[in-house]
């Protein structure tokens, strides 16, 4: 063929995303104090929501079994508040929504102050391109809900990150049958390598357990004997045949077209909203965390597009943390530039480094890190360590599920155990098999001429004003405007899941990228928080109103 002739080469598709975050919100000191007066003296100054707001009922009141009217009333109340301040910043038809999540149960909280004023909320994004200034849009909607409301999150909670294949919302834009089959060979592909960059309560969570416990368990678990050509030839042939797709998509999930949906990426999403979802992230409540959850979602659904698996079957090792690393890397510059200015790989290694042989961060350490990146400012030092094992209620069932113990061996793989029980939501959880996770390969600690080293990385030296709060990582008690003086009615709250409609996407203006506040590659910069909203894909329900509210505690959300 010519030159002249010569087609060129098709443009990368760019991904679409939804992000879901938990959280525990609690109305801020100033803010009730302020709506407590005005209820006294002038209560028709208020908007309805307020002025009705009972600030003595608690989320675990003695006689639950007679108030739970009014605690599902104040759920309801709470979403519509949270609502109105996120449509007040970002305007009407924005497509964000406050949702309730009955499985985090507000009532098992015991370590923030005042445990009984909080309640759980999970704010869920539109669909949103990586090619928009979609970083930008995540820190307005931190200011919307901080504005009346301290923030808080436990082991409870996770940031859910959706994934479709892009370039708009459409039928053929979805993920095609081998394309998930891809997605399932990063799932196993990678799974070693990802465990070094996680948290010990998200190595081996019931609410996102590895794909390899529930499917292909033995041929992954054969990898040093025989390399990863049966693991790669079992997926391959599950999407084969007549029913092809279907029987992939039942397998992969456990045996079931609608299977349990508590796998680290969750293809039975793809059944109802058309995306795969990664669940294995702990939660955030900040827009720099956030963004590097959604980073690393959307890094491993562009390696599972490019990667050469079929050049890997005769390998008989896992990957490491630094090779991921690396493939991560050469991904995320494939994307435009609203996806940089993060430092998305020094994150990386700061994780490596934090987590390494089994070390943690406490819950009060973990609110502390959130709240000063929440503000813009250094977090203070801090140190991981291997923390003792402990009961871990599992909401909405008060069962109790042991944490694994880390292995104390610094800068090996601490090999996950089987964790059975029920999972969030109270639904029985996709147990075990008995398998094992590999160990992956020791990883060398990065060059410093490589960018990793740790004075980048989100857990900075400097204390930068940060307020630790009696030790207890209480949330920030600043007060913030708008919260018990504004007008007008809170809309119904919304519930159901962020879904990819089958229309196309507006034109959006042109990308630019966010820069990094000079010092501090985790702080946001100081102008992500002026300027309008970037024109971001919108959506609503496909095919379908949303679902009904679910009322019962322990119901699955």
């Amino acid at each position: 063929m010519s030159a002249s002739t010569a087609r060129p080469a098709p443009a990368q598709r760019l991904p679409l995303f939804g992000v879901e975050i938990e959280m525990f919100i609690k109305v801020k000191p100033s803010i009730e104090a302020l709506t407590r007066e005005k209820q006294r003296t002038n209560p028709t100054s208020l908007p309805e929501w307020w002025r009705k707001w009972d600030f003595d009922l608690k989320n675990d009141p003695p006689d639950r079994a007679g108030e739970i009217g009014a605690v599902f009333h104040r759920i309801d109340v709470v979403n519509s508040v949270v609502q109105v301040e996120i449509d007040t910043i970002l305007g009407p038809n924005n497509g964000w929504r406050c949702t309730y999540d009955p499985s985090l149960s507000e009532r098992k909280l015991a370590l923030p102050p005042d445990a009984r004023k909080w309640w759980a909320v999970e704010i869920v994004s539109p669909p949103m391109s990586v090619s928009k200034q979609w970083q930008q849009e995540i820190d307005m909607v931190y200011m919307a809900v901080s504005r009346a409301f301290d923030i808080y999150t436990t082991d409870f909670c996770g940031c859910h990150v959706h994934i479709s294949p892009g370039p708009v919302i459409s039928r053929e834009n979805r993920y095609k049958t081998a394309e998930l089959v891809r997605m399932a060979k990063a799932s196993f592909f990678w799974e070693a390598a990802l465990y070094e960059y996680l948290p010990q309560d998200r190595r081996n969570t019931p609410y996102a357990v590895a794909n390899h416990k529930v499917c292909t368990t033995k041929e992954y678990e054969a990898v040093p004997q025989k390399g990863w050509g049966p693991v790669f030839d079992k997926l391959d042939s599950l999407a084969a045949g007549d029913r092809g797709e279907t029987r992939f998509l039942e397998e992969i999930q456990g045996g079931d077209i609608n299977g349990d949906r508590y796998t680290s990426f969750n293809f039975s999403a793809f059944t109802k909203i058309g995306t795969v979802e990664f669940r294995r992230q702990a939660g955030a409540l900040s827009p720099i965390t956030t963004g590097h959850r959604i980073l690393l979602a959307v890094g491993l659904h562009l390696s599972a597009m490019r990667y050469d698996f079929d050049g890997a079957k005769t390998r008989k090792t896992y990957p490491s943390a630094e090779e991921l690393r690396k493939e991560l890397a050469g991904c995320i510059k494939k994307l435009p530039g609203t996806c940089h200015g993060s430092r998305f790989l020094n994150y990386l290694t700061w994780c490596h480094e934090s987590y390494q042989g089994g070390k943690t961060f406490t819950e009060a350490q973990i609110n502390v890190r959130e709240q000063a990146l929440r503000n813009g400012v250094a977090p203070p030092a801090q140190q991981s360590a291997i923390q003792p094992a402990r009961p871990a209620f599992v909401p909405g069932e008060g069962r109790v599920l042991q944490h694994d113990t880390p292995s104390p061996t610094a800068g090996t793989t601490p090999r996950p155990t089987t964790t059975t029980g029920t999972a969030r939501g109270g639904n029985a959880a996709s147990q075990g098999t008995g398998s094992r996770a590999p160990a992956a390969e020791t990883t060398p600690r990065a060059s410093a001429g490589a960018g990793t080293g740790r004075g980048g990385a989100p857990q900075s030296t400097g204390r930068g004003g940060a307020t630790q709060g009696a030790g207890r990582g209480a949330p920030s008690n600043s007060q913030g405007g708008g919260g018990a003086g504004g007008a007008g009615r809170a809309p119904a709250a919304r519930t159901g899941t962020t879904r990819l409609p089958e229309r196309p996407a507006p034109s959006g203006s042109t990308p630019t990228s966010r820069p990094a506040a000079s010092g501090n590659p985790a702080a946001p910069s100081s102008s992500s928080r002026t300027g309008t909203t970037g024109n971001n894909t919108r959506g609503t329900a496909a095919g379908g109103t949303r679902p009904a509210r679910r009322r019962r505690e322990g119901e699955n959300a």
